[in-house]
């Protein structure tokens, strides 16, 4: 079996403080301000609705207003749950490389290798995920797109 050395050991400490807590910690705060932001855009729709629905609704340029801010607050929940999806995607990263390093700290014989599959996983996803972003282009949005209706950003 092979042992760690000191400064092995404290490096594979520092990987699973930065994977195991760190990381979790930030993606937390991270969550809990998207969903803040959710929050507060949703609390607004059923004001916009009746805005534009109710019997002799305001002038015109108002429900206009109206209806933009709608489209906003379904742009913001697009944006939400895609962020979600990616904080996943972090924590699902961080937690596998938890518990490879801690198979490396406990000795296990086969630890290295999987650390070293794991480097390669990793080096694989992030390939995927230039390629998948270079490939998505940019949908500009723009104030003549606002007035039309639907937008879909994701």
């Amino acid at each position: 079996m092979n042992e760690l050395g000191d400064a092995e050991r404290i490096s594979y400490l520092l990987i699973k403080r930065a994977a195991g807590f760190l990381i979790l910690e930030e993606v937390g705060a991270v969550r809990q301000a998207v969903g803040q932001i959710r929050s507060l855009v949703s609390d607004a729709v059923p004001a916009l609705s009746q805005m534009i629905s109710a019997p002799g609704a305001a002038d015109e340029a108002l429900q206009r207003n109206a209806i933009r801010s709608l489209q906003f607050a379904d742009m913001v929940e697009q944006l939400g749950a895609y962020c979600d999806a990616e904080l996943d995607n972090v924590v699902c990263l961080a937690r596998e490389l938890n518990e490879v390093v801690n198979a490396v700290m406990d000795g296990d014989e086969t630890a290295q290798q999987q650390l070293s599959d794991f480097r390669h996983q990793l080096e694989e996803r992030l390939e995927r995920l230039r390629v998948r972003l270079a490939d998505r282009g940019h949908k500009c949005v723009v104030q003549e797109n606002m007035d039309e209706g639907d937008i879909e950003l994701f």
